[in-house]
């Protein structure tokens, strides 16, 4: 309880409350928890920092400027635009709807012959941030005196306080905005009152976390009504910072759960990520691969958490520290996995944490780079609008956990800081492309997808080539279409995660030889008839074989493309002629039926007197809808038919028999799904999917 006199003294009292973050590198990933919508924030760059960069030879302006964003690793104006570029990011990500005012700090630091050089520098980069990331620049407020988009602030006073001023005027203008939304709104009393008695409470009953159902009893006393306005307490709360609570996981203990202390889970989170300097008893191997993969087993973790403050509480930290991103539940790791199936003992759980990742290993002079040649594999490049940085190194571990829950034919090979690598089979994420059958027991091609930042981490490099096992890669190169399907995968990937953030896709551009490489923006590649470099303004007439195809497929009467494309095949007879007889051959073999040997079929139809083509795919639904309507669009264009020759249609597939359905459903033909499994297709499906009749029942 509390008295009166307590009650009376604490009215009037305001209380101010400062966070100290970390410093060091690996608590950068702890920030956003004090992040919020309801708030206001100050980035602060050092002035001092870029007038240093400067050169001091009487250099022109562009030279200034491109000491000031160069590559050296050394320079003290790069740190200092890193750092700022990470926190607004952050703020970009975690309370996009936030005001946000840039503060140049140091201002009578500057020389007085180099001051308005540094303005102009700064107001340029700030200005291509703006640029690259437009949702920041719906919220930053810039300076309309000065006529910059930053607030230059003299800490030693002697411009009388101007400047300060200029600043305190911006803060209140963001204040005023902020509390006329949601957080002006009035909160009731008791709310006050009952949120004070919970700070001012530090007895044993209250620990930090608490379920939802004894706060309601505590607060019911205080005068609040229902459950619902208990709902809108908490969400007020956490809105501000003050409580961590998650009414929309997916786990329910998480969702019941409420931690009225968040610095509490950031010393646990911090406990853990400072372990890898630790010794810890009988735990050594477990601290080395902490330290080596960021792998985190729970035996070490029992151990770090073993203080009181930490021990009874452990499942429910976990589920805390992987709703923040801190923490990730990992049985993707192929090394982890063959220790385990060398133990007899039952697996310990295994977790990633993202902060702890390790760099990808440098390569040495002179070592190729298989992953970056373009000539055989697919490469586009994701542009998150400036924010890409700030995403590391969680976003790699965090999409890829998704996709291979979402995809089963995603295997995850290895993940770093900087790099991640993992394996899809070309059956699994092509819709509509092909496999081939080499006998009883049919070979997947796999594919490997290669993702890494470029371009000082302003892009993400995605490259999908096949892998090079066999002397067959080639046929099993990828198109388009897997591009595409995987482009969608890790899009849903990526809005589960974290539904704000987006990306573009693009191609590198053909025209720009020289300097910078820079990509062009896909959508426009493939919706525009001359794509036009957004640099130079030149017509991007050249594109590599597998854009070609797609081109021609989601503009079939480009005259630009129309000699290139390329009929996708797995398995293509050199064609004596033109004229002459082609065969579309299908196969579906799923994995959990009886393997389909297609072998000899193939070879006895390749043997045919005349044939000019013949083509294998596997037959899933997308595939038997694209060969049919392509075939019957060529049959409707004489001239074509003619050219061309006749087309027939191979398939070969297992039937399935229910003599419990009716006449129409009765029998199934056993196709293909995305992951190689069975997908039963009755008369009727098959005759809505290739339009017969306009869904009219055709019994045979």
């Amino acid at each position: 309880g509390e008295s009166p006199a307590t009650r009376a003294s604490a009215e009037g009292a305001v209380v101010l409350e400062t966070y100290d973050f970390g410093g060091q590198e690996v608590y950068y990933n702890m920030h956003h928890l004090f992040l919020t919508d309801s708030g206001l924030y100050l980035a602060c760059i050092d002035l001092c920092a870029i007038q240093k960069s400067l050169p001091r030879n009487g250099e022109r302006d562009s030279a200034a400027a491109a000491v000031l964003i160069g590559d050296d690793d050394g320079s003290a104006a790069r740190h200092t635009w890193e750092a700022l570029e990470w926190w607004l990011a952050s703020i970009s990500i975690f309370a996009p709807n936030s005001p946000v005012a840039i503060v140049g700090t140091h201002d009578d630091c500057l020389e007085a012959s180099l001051r308005q050089q540094v303005h102009k520098l700064v107001d340029d980069r700030i200005v291509a941030l703006c640029a690259r990331t437009p949702s920041f620049s719906e919220h930053l407020r810039v300076n309309e005196v000065a006529q910059l988009c930053f607030f230059p602030v003299d800490n030693s006073g002697t411009d009388g306080g101007a400047s300060v001023e200029s600043l305190r005027h911006i803060i209140d203008a963001m204040a005023s905005d902020l509390l006329a939304g949601p957080l002006g709104q009035p909160v009731p009393l008791r709310w006050a009152h009952f949120w004070a008695v919970l700070q001012r409470t530090h007895d044993e009953r209250v620990h930090p976390l608490c379920k939802v159902d004894e706060v309601w009893r505590r607060c019911s006393s205080y005068g609040f009504e229902s459950q619902a306005e208990l709902q809108r307490f908490l969400v007020h709360f956490r809105g501000l910072g003050a409580l961590l609570h998650f009414p929309e996981a997916a786990s329910e203990e998480l969702r019941e759960l409420v931690c009225f202390n968040p610095t509490w889970v950031a010393d646990a989170a911090a406990s853990m990520l400072t372990a890898k300097d630790r010794v810890i008893q009988g735990c050594t191997r477990h601290l080395a691969e902490l330290r080596d993969r960021g792998l985190l087993h729970s035996e070490l973790l029992s151990a770090i958490w073993r203080p009181k403050m930490f021990a009874r509480h452990q499942r429910q930290l976990l589920e805390l520290l992987q709703a923040l991103d801190l923490l990730l539940p990992w049985g993707h790791d192929r090394q982890q996995t063959c220790t385990t199936l060398q133990n007899t003992r039952p697996p310990a759980e295994l977790f990633l944490v993202p902060a702890l990742l390790p760099l990808r290993p440098p390569r040495q002079p002179g070592e190729g780079r298989p992953d970056t040649a373009e000539d055989d594999a697919v490469v586009v490049f994701l542009d998150f609008h400036g924010l890409l940085d700030r995403l590391l190194p969680t976003l790699f571990p965090r999409v890829l956990s998704l996709l291979s829950r979402s995809e089963a034919a995603i295997q995850i090979l290895s993940v770093h800081a900087n790099h991640a690598l993992f394996t899809t089979s070309a059956q699994g994420q092509a819709r509509g492309d092909c496999a081939r059958s080499l006998g009883g027991r049919r070979q997947v091609h796999k594919f490997i997808v290669a993702m890494q930042p470029c371009a000082g981490n302003e892009l993400l490099r995605c490259s999908m080539r096949a892998k090079r096992t066999s002397s067959e890669a080639a046929s099993a190169r990828p198109s388009w279409r897997h591009l595409d399907r995987l482009l969608h995968a890790f899009r849903d990937a990526l809005s589960t995660w974290m539904p704000r953030i987006s990306f573009k896709a693009g191609v590198r551009c053909p025209v720009c030889m020289c300097g910078r490489a820079h990509p062009v923006d896909l959508h426009s590649v493939l919706r525009d008839d001359v794509p036009l470099c957004s640099r130079s303004g030149e017509p991007i007439e050249e594109f590599p074989s597998w854009l070609l195809e797609w081109r021609g497929h989601c503009r079939p009467n480009s005259p630009s493309v129309q000699d290139s494309q390329v009929l996708t095949a797995a398995l293509c007879s050199e064609p004596s002629s033109e004229q002459g007889l082609h065969v579309e051959y299908l196969y579906a073999s799923p994995v959990d039926v009886t393997p389909l040997d297609v072998r000899s079929e193939i070879e006895a139809v390749a043997a045919v007197p005349g044939l000019a083509g013949l083509s294998v795919h596997t037959a899933n639904a997308d595939t038997f809808e694209d060969i049919w309507r392509r075939g019957r669009s060529l049959g409707g264009q004489q001239g074509a038919r003619a050219r061309r020759g006749p087309v027939v249609l191979c398939l070969s597939a297992h039937i399935s028999v229910d003599p419990k359905r009716s006449p129409c459903q009765r029998f199934s033909l056993l196709f293909e799904d995305a992951v190689g499994c069975k997908h039963a297709l009755a008369a009727d499906d098959i005759s809505e999917l290739l339009g017969c009749g306009g869904g009219r029942r055709r019994e045979n």
